[in-house]
């Protein structure tokens, strides 16, 4: 396959007279990327051979997509060969393809690319202009994913890092941190975690530090050169703290990980150059000279060459060999870009040359240590002058949502105003509803009641009639009587049979008198009831004539039958008038009215 894609590329490169249709060299450009993706991690200059044909044929296809994917691919191959110029040039326009096409999340991660090279060039403006452009015109966006938001924030924090706005950085990452633990992405809880332990350090607060490093390696695999490196921090941590034994176990646990590894010396040197920065701070020197004839310098990187001699020349007895060592890390401190570790050479450099006598010498070298103090501070002053710039952005950020979240409030006053409002005026139209209604219950009310109270008097009325025509009946009865009597006895007058006829006479007179004598007996009766009774009534409640004769006919355990054909009314009435006790005198449905009247 990859002579195939050879041959191919060769025909192109040797046959440009040859006029190709867009469909070829479409072909081409995917044959050229596929190409460079086979030589990854083998020959990255190949790969970027590879990966320019695929960016010309792509532009000279006119093909947007292949156009993208080459440019960002173009973009991470030039930034892993350290050219971040060109690397950001390619990846700016891949993320502004992206953006124009509505893939927001892809434009952001591209953009967090172009910010990382810019924090890699020192230009700290260029990256704070992606980043606000980011936060302003794509993070907004309801469509991006909480991945493309972690990226974000991460590259945020790597920038005040940069500025050393730590706790800007640890804000950031705590965000960070939040969405992976929403998002269960243990990779990207490796990377906040960790970081959120080196910004800890930076502040001196070793403790949390410790704490986030070693959370951090639950994420990590054990074979994985990442835990290597976080022990190597706890072990400088531990340093920080004066936990000498402790800084040292971490040391080699990391060193133990990138010779299982085979990772490279360079790697290895990694944590024993930081053991013997410990040991030499220390004044432990026999152990420091002990662990540096372990290393091999052919293959240090040049800033891990520098550190090696420079501890080299601290840890030995000899001014001469110190400044020997001294040089040599001068040397390759120089090829590297760590101005900070060539002022730190330099200054140990100078001293030794004035305690050898070389006066001159140690004049050219206090010069030059001048010029990279000078450098440092205006790295720093830069450095400051971009502090105040972003503190400025940022207090004007949080003053536009001060602004924004006193507009909302003023909003939410005005609505709440508003529904309080309604809600009042519903509220008094539910009282005044309420209350009409109350009202007409009660008029209603009253109107049964005198409805009611009518259709009793009305009934007490004919009662008072009935009585009355009772009497009336009574009256006639006697007056017959009394005739009959009348008659009879003239008849005895002429009568021959006058004892015959008295007898017949006296039974009759009997009868009645009897008759009399119950009907007596029973008023009697009823009315001595009531002499006591009637009173014991008004002393419980207001009942009227009727009620009472009542109340004392129930005493008397007759039932609404009976005191219906007593009182010449009908059954019905009757109940209405226990209904009414019950309700006059507060009486339990559950108590029976003859029980309760007898009690008193």
């Amino acid at each position: 396959m990859v002579f195939l894609n050879i041959c191919i590329l060769s025909q192109s490169t040797n046959n440009n007279d040859i006029p190709f249709s867009k469909k070829e060299l479409k072909l081409k450009a995917e044959v050229a990327l596929d190409s460079a993706k086979l030589y990854q991690a083998k020959n990255w200059q190949l790969v970027k051979q590879y990966a320019r044909s695929s960016f010309d044929f792509a532009v000279a296809s006119g093909s947007d997509s292949l156009i993208v994917r080459s440019s960002q691919y173009l973009g991470v191959v030039y930034s892993i060969l350290n050219q971040l110029d060109s690397s950001n040039f390619f990846l700016v326009n891949a993320a502004k393809s992206n953006e124009n096409q509505g893939n927001y999340d892809h434009a952001i991660l591209l953009n967090n690319a172009v910010i990382m090279n810019w924090l890699k060039l020192g230009e700290l403006d260029s990256a704070w202009n992606i980043i606000d452009y980011n936060n302003q015109f794509l993070l907004p966006q309801d469509s991006i994913i909480p991945s493309a938001k972690i990226h974000a924030l991460i590259a945020e924090a790597e920038y005040f890092s940069k500025l050393t706005l730590y706790d800007k950085c640890i804000e950031r990452l705590f965000e960070a941190e939040q969405l992976s633990i929403e998002l269960k992405d243990s990779t990207f809880l490796a990377q906040i975690v960790g970081g959120i332990g080196y910004a800890y350090g930076a502040l001196n607060r070793h403790e949390d530090a410790l704490s986030y490093y070693k959370s951090s390696l639950s994420f990590f695999d054990p074979m994985e050169t990442d835990r290597a490196l976080i022990y190597m921090n706890i072990g400088n941590q531990f340093g920080n703290i004066n936990q000498l034994d402790s800084a040292e176990k971490y040391f080699d646990l990391s060193l133990e990980i990138y010779s299982r590894l085979k990772s490279g010396k360079a790697n290895e040197a990694k944590p024993l150059l930081a053991k013997v920065s410990l040991l030499v701070n220390t004044n432990n020197v026999p152990k420091a000279s002990n662990i540096l004839l372990e290393v091999d310098t052919s293959t240090l990187l040049n800033i891990q060459k520098a550190r090696f001699y420079l501890l080299k020349a601290q840890i030995t007895s000899d001014n001469n060999q110190a400044k020997i060592y001294a040089n040599q890390a001068k040397e390759y401190a120089v090829l590297t870009s760590d101005i900070e570790l060539q002022h730190e050479v330099s200054q140990f450099l100078h001293d030794k040359l004035k305690e050898l006598g070389l006066y001159n010498k140690a004049y050219e070298e206090l010069l030059l240590y001048q010029q990279l103090s000078d450098s440092i501070f205006n790295y720093d002053k830069s450095i400051s002058a971009q502090k105040v710039l972003v503190n400025n952005a940022i207090q004007k950020k949080n003053k536009e949502i001060a602004i924004n979240e006193l507009a909302f409030e003023k909003e939410r006053i005005e609505k709440s105003r508003n529904n309080w409002v309604l809600f009042f005026s519903l509220l008094s139209v539910s009282f005044v509803t309420v209350f009409l209604y109350m009202k007409y219950r009660i008029s209603k009310s009253k109107l049964l009641l005198a409805k009611k109270e009518k259709e009793l008097l009305e009934q007490e009325n004919e009662q008072v009639k009935k009585d009355l025509s009772q009497v009336s009946f009574e009256w006639e009865r006697s007056k017959d009587f009394l005739q009959k009597t009348k008659n009879q006895l003239k008849e005895i007058k002429q009568s021959e049979q006058k004892e015959g006829a008295i007898n017949s006479l006296l039974a009759v007179t009997n009868q009645y008198v009897n008759a009399e004598e119950q009907k007596t007996a029973f008023q009697d009766k009823v009315k001595d009831i009531q002499a006591s009774f009637f009173s014991k009534l008004d002393d419980i409640g207001r009942l009227t004539k009727t009620e009472k004769k009542v109340a004392a006919l129930l005493k008397l355990q007759l039932s609404s039958k009976e005191i219906a054909e007593i009182q010449h009314v009908e059954e019905k009435t009757i109940e209405i008038y226990r209904s009414r006790l019950r309700k006059k005198l507060s009486i339990s449905s559950e108590v029976e009215l003859p029980s309760f009247f007898n009690s008193i």
